[in-house]
């Protein structure tokens, strides 16, 4: 590969001498269009030849109002300078040029990029050879002249392009660039990184994020992990250790959403009707919990037999005393002397047991204890037994059987009213 140098004096803290390469002889050349035979490759042959007839110099065609010369470096390079060396007898024609720098290229737009001069349309005469200073990063280098008025030439004997290739630096551009630095780009001069990678820092990023730091320069905290400690490079925090209290996520980004808080946001809090809860440490306002849930964090369940809001109300009557502990509804029917959903129904009169579902018609005025049934005044005619459930025997009738049919033939009578049968 032949390269041409240039030895460039750069100061930063003291002054060196550094060579760099012409990377131009290694691209190839395009231009908008050709005059007979002075095409485009005749401007990187390394020959800075400016007379016109000693066919060293490219030349566009005649009749335009604007023409442009592409170099295509062939990968993007760091370009600290481009010189350019024109046709000798026609300096006039420089008159209004652009240089541009870009990564990409396209022929119906060549003057895109960055600019890196502009010559204006000005009564004097531009000289001969440009030196222009671009420290940009590109793969194309574009030369485009348009006059509306006069016509536009690339006359161009010459162009050389010092700079390295992005990943080198230094001297001939013999050294890498340091490791980490972020896209493999660094200072031609001295190799100091313009970024480092995410993990690393320093001005050759050489050295690992502190405790707490991590990403593209070190410049992302991870504060929230817990006991500040992250992957230097992802900022993930580790599994065993996780985030402090209020967030959650690989790294500990995301606040806790609604009722949950703590260590990454792994408990529940139920406040009354939704309301968030503090999400360090789940307290609810006001202390107010949903119905079914209890304690200043409104994290543990109502005990059994007990229900709804800071389960301060109690299902006594449901059998088991077992119920909904949200709503208060009996999981098992009610107890004897009880109906209704959450069992706070007394028993109607005539009725009794659990969840009322037994009669009892025979009682006297049929009114009986709500829980057992048994009979408060006695039994109506006919009945006997605490519950008056209990038919008359033979020979036995009226109120509790207490009287008698002796008489009766065969001692049978109504066990009622005590007819003879």
């Amino acid at each position: 590969m032949y390269l041409e140098t240039i030895i460039l004096v750069h100061t930063v803290l003291f002054s060196r001498i550094i060579a760099f390469p012409n990377l131009a002889l290694n691209g190839s050349a395009i231009q908008s269009s050709v005059y007979r035979v002075y095409g485009p490759s005749r401007v990187i042959d390394g020959n800075r030849n400016q007379i016109f007839y000693g066919e060293s110099c490219c030349h566009t065609a005649v009749g335009q109002s604007s023409a442009w010369w592409r170099l295509d470096l062939g990968y993007s390079a760091y370009i600290h300078r481009v010189v350019l060396y024109y046709r000798k007898d026609q300096p006039d024609r420089l008159k209004g040029y652009h240089l541009y720098i870009s990564n990409s290229f396209k022929e119906n737009n060549p003057n895109s990029g960055h600019e890196c001069f502009h010559y204006p349309m000005s009564t004097n005469n531009p000289t001969i050879i440009q030196s222009k200073t671009c420290d940009w990063t590109g793969r194309y280098i574009v030369y485009y002249n348009k006059r509306d008025d006069l016509e536009a030439f690339v006359e161009l004997c010459e162009v050389d392009v010092f700079g390295c290739y992005v990943g080198r630096y230094g001297s001939q551009c013999k050294s890498r660039c340091p490791v980490n630095c972020n896209n493999d780009t660094c200072s031609i001069w001295d190799g100091s990184c313009a970024s480092c990678k995410e993990g690393f820092k320093g001005d050759r990023c050489d050295q690992v994020c502190d405790k707490g730091t991590y990403g593209i320069n070190c410049s992302t905290s991870c504060t929230n992990c817990k006991n500040q400690s992250c992957d230097h490079r992802t900022g993930e925090c580790p599994t065993e250790a996780g985030c402090k209290a209020g967030f959650h996520g690989s790294k500990c980004s995301k606040g806790c959403s609604a009722n949950t808080y703590s260590e990454n946001c792994q408990l529940q809090c139920h406040c009354l009707n939704g309301i968030t809860c503090n999400d360090v440490n789940g307290q609810c306002p006001d202390g107010l919990c949903d119905p079914g849930w209890r304690s200043n964090t409104c994290s543990q369940k109502c005990e059994v037999g007990t229900y709804g809001p800071n389960c301060q109300n109690t299902c006594d009557n449901c059998k088991y005393t077992e119920c909904n502990q949200s709503n208060g509804t009996c999981i098992h029917g009610c107890s004897a002397g009880w109906k209704g959903p959450k069992c706070e129904i007394r028993c109607e009169k005539g009725t009794y047991g659990p969840n009322c579902q037994d009669t009892c018609d025979n009682c006297k005025d049929t009114e009986c204890n709500q829980f057992n049934g048994t009979c408060a005044d006695g039994c109506s005619a006919g009945w006997k037994g605490s519950k008056c459930d209990m038919r008359c025997k033979n020979g036995t009738y009226g109120p509790n059987c207490q009287d008698t049919c002796d008489n009766c033939q065969e001692t049978e009578c109504n066990q009622f009213n005590g007819t003879c049968t």
